[in-house]
């Protein structure tokens, strides 16, 4: 997820504070999901959109574009202004470098052409790296991305276990940023310390032993979202899938844990893997029913959670 801003004024970013009309903000080129969470801009969604890195622009990116973080949201009326600060250990984007990853960043193509503020439900840092827009050191070097995307452990860097007494629960997801990152909201509220595959280092791992070297939990929560879609061969009715990292990681954490202590969260409409009948899945929606259900599972597992009043 980040926040991408853009105005029409060339010095707009030179001196740390900027005020947007209330009707472009988490409105325009948003999403109607992200929209609906955002537009109000109570407390909860103040503190969401500081904690996402933003992408300072020009309209037309007339000028150089900057990665940065928002520090304060203060709505009066139809004014909403912020502070903000720029990454200086990320390099200013040179003009033409967000148009040439545009798509990737979920950006229209007239978007630029117009002052707003978007939320994008994209990783930001996956697609500039990918691009060798920047490179990984850089982005694990930035006070940004290191805050929102990375959380380097001891068991990544060394390859020692941890101990379990730390009551880390592996977060296992696909494409969805938000649903990530209502189950990660959770799973902090309820006192526990979730791990995230992209947020721990590399160390010159594979993925593989980078899963190994992070397995060192005592509970797995799976999340199937549709990202993917897929059908049988010659079939022409496909079907919503999970990502396959999802499905893989879903089999490698309930042969290591068992599975009492494996939950998928499933959207609805979602197939699911032929070889998981026996395995727990709870519906995943707006109901905030599998918040319960998650607690309960894991409660009969001996974690002594309890869902927030």
């Amino acid at each position: 997820m980040f926040n991408i801003l853009v105005s029409g004024t060339i010095d707009s970013w030179e001196n740390g504070e900027y005020t947007f009309e209330r009707g472009r903000v988490a409105i325009e080129y948003t999403s109607n999901e992200l929209s609906e969470r955002y537009r109000e801009l109570d407390a909860t969604a103040i503190e969401e959109l500081q904690n996402f890195p933003t992408l300072f622009m020009i309209e037309r990116e007339e000028g150089a574009s900057h990665i940065g973080k928002i520090l304060s949201i203060v709505t009066a009326g139809q004014r909403v202004t912020i502070r903000f600060e720029m990454d200086e250990s990320i390099p200013a984007l040179d003009v033409g470098t967000i148009d040439r990853v545009r798509a990737s960043l979920d950006i229209g193509r007239w978007e630029l052409y117009r002052t707003h503020w978007a939320v994008k439900n994209v990783d930001l840092v996956s697609v500039l790296i990918q691009n060798e827009i920047i490179s990984e050191e850089v982005a694990r070097s930035s006070n940004v991305f290191r805050s929102y995307y990375f959380e380097p452990t001891r068991a990544a860097i060394t390859g020692e276990a941890e101990p379990l007494q730390r009551r880390r629960v592996f977060l296992v997801h696909g494409q969805d940023e938000i649903a990530k990152l209502d189950v990660k909201n959770f799973l902090v509220a309820i006192g526990l310390d979730p791990v995230i595959m992209q947020a721990q280092a590399s160390a010159g791992m594979t993925i593989i032993e980078k899963l190994e070297a992070n397995a060192d939990v005592i509970f797995a929560v799976i999340l199937y979202t549709p990202c993917d879609m897929g059908a049988r061969y010659f079939s022409l009715n496909l079907n919503l899938r999970a990502r396959q990292n999802v499905v893989f990681e879903h089999g490698f954490f309930t042969a290591k844990l068992g599975r009492s202590r494996v939950v998928a969260l499933k959207r609805n409409g979602v197939e699911l893997p032929n070889d998981f009948s026996g395995v727990i899945f709870v519906e995943f929606d707006d109901s905030n029913r599998w918040k319960s259900e998650l607690v309960r599972e894991m409660n009969a597992v001996g974690l002594e959670v309890r869902e927030p009043a």
